[in-house]
């Protein structure tokens, strides 16, 4: 079986959920944007404070539903995303609207988890961020997903979630979707010579083969599934992913997030940066 996500493709305008959910749309994209001048420059690519906001802002609205505007919601999604402390660089609307508040405040849709639905529009964002998932041969049913929590129902792009509330856990440093239990579960990292059964145990540079984390930094190879976790096959040889700033040929080079236009690897944050520094 496996997994498909619907999301909207046509920008439903903010403008039938008043001036207020235009304003709170306008100050998110704001917030992620601002912090945004460091992470340009430090990846040598041009900062656009008004293109940033721009683009983030148009995001946001295509995600603004039928459901109406929430001020209590958009109170406490402002005041959780201006005293957050995670890494701007790796900020985007879609990592801010999963924070509490934010979602809710401009409400995706009216559908229940487990309705059908034809976009993630359609999905109510009571409860979590909203998204529209096939499981299997199954028509596509609202899911909502939820903070990353040990133990937690979760799913991933080849395995169908269980339920219609699912744990983010990739969004956690510490925590993997087992395919084995889809459940989320501590990222074992296990060293070299360590025994393993899915390539996600490994620490970076191993590779899990045979029922034994080993190690494939250096080693020959013809193809991305040859190498360790963090890793990619490099002039035939598995080497570390590519820091951003760094070109890439292949999508799967880069440790975070990759720009098809210039070819280059960037964090998550900076999608909304301008063209590299000349």
């Amino acid at each position: 079986m496996s997994l498909s996500s619907s999301t909207p493709t046509a920008a439903p305008s903010t403008e039938s959920l008043g001036p207020e959910a235009d304003a709170f749309i306008t100050s998110l994209a704001e917030l992620v944007c601002d912090p945004l001048e460091r992470c340009c420059t430090e990846s040598r690519l041009t900062y656009d404070r008004a293109r940033c906001v721009a683009s983030e802002r148009a995001s946001m609205r295509a995600l603004a539903g039928r459901g109406g505007f929430d001020p209590d919601s958009a109170k406490r999604c402002l005041a959780a995303v201006t005293s957050r402390t995670d890494d701007p660089c790796r900020a985007n609307y879609e990592v801010v609207l999963r924070m509490p508040g934010c979602m809710q405040a401009i409400q995706a849709g009216t559908k229940a988890p487990g309705e059908p639905c034809r976009l993630a529009t359609d999905c109510s964002a009571v409860g979590g961020y909203p998204q529209c998932v096939a499981r299997g041969d199954e028509p596509f049913h609202c899911v909502i997903e939820q903070p990353a929590k040990e133990g937690a129902p979760c799913m991933t792009t080849l395995h169908d979630p269980k339920g219609f509330f699912v744990s983010a856990c990739y969004a956690s440093k510490d925590l993997v979707c087992d395919e084995a239990t889809l459940v989320c579960a501590k990222r074992a990292r296990k060293a070299n010579g360590a025994s393993c059964k899915r390539r996600e145990e490994c620490d970076n540079g191993l590779l899990c083969e045979a029922g034994t984390c080993v190690v494939k930094t250096g080693q020959p190879c013809d193809g991305w599934g040859m190498c360790g976790t963090g890793e990619f096959c490099k002039a035939g040889r598995c080497a570390p992913k590519l820091a951003n700033g760094e070109r890439f040929d292949n999508l799967v080079d880069c440790a975070e997030w990759y720009d098809q236009t210039t070819h280059m690897c960037r964090g998550l944050g900076t999608r909304s940066c301008g063209p590299p520094i000349q």
